[in-house]
């Protein structure tokens, strides 16, 4: 290999140490406070939104968003609803819809808490019994800190936080490359 398949090779290549302000995860998954750069809001719930990503994947065949670029992606991830299940497949019984919703609610707060939660949750499916997600219409529908700044301006603090990261990325992407060549 050589030439511009050696450097996108050598991009693809996972560093040894994650750098400050480095994205990490596979970015369909990525919750959207890991998208906006939140580190401090990682968390479990972080967890359980990936593990939701799976899941709805697992019942539609299609991951939750998809995106042009990873700005348009995690544009949707972080403002878009993300589409019920059942509206790509039918057969999806509603409270496995329920369950995967919930999973990945835009609110860490709306989510369950633990994989635990996720894992009970999905026991009592599976044992016919009724679940505790929340009914989609009510996940995230309490956008409680809308007073707080126009949607134009949260949008835009948003787009300014995802340019940030990808940014980051991208110079973290050459400065490794440079390395290797000179290494």
């Amino acid at each position: 290999k050589g030439g511009v398949t050696k450097l996108l090779a050598d991009c693809k290549q996972a560093p040894e140490e994650t750098l400050a302000g480095e994205i990490v995860g596979t970015p369909a998954y990525m919750s959207p406070e890991q998208v906006r750069g939140e580190n401090d809001a990682v968390g479990p719930a972080t967890d359980v939104y990936a593990l939701g990503g799976v899941l709805y994947t697992l019942l539609t065949g299609e991951v939750p968003f998809v995106g042009d670029n990873f700005m348009d992606l995690f544009r949707q991830i972080v403002q878009e609803p993300v589409r019920r299940p059942r509206k790509l497949n039918a057969e999806i019984p509603a409270d496995l819809e329920r369950i995967a919703l919930q999973c990945l609610a835009k609110r860490a707060e709306n989510r369950y808490s633990t994989a635990a939660e996720l894992a009970a949750d999905l026991r009592r499916f599976l044992a016919g019994e009724a679940v505790e997600a929340v009914p989609p219409r009510l996940v995230d529908d309490d956008e409680e800190d809308d007073e707080e700044a126009p949607a134009e301006d949260k949008e835009a603090e948003s787009m300014r936080s995802l340019r940030e990261s990808l940014r980051l990325t991208c110079v973290r992407d050459v400065r490794h490359t440079d390395i290797r060549r000179s290494g």
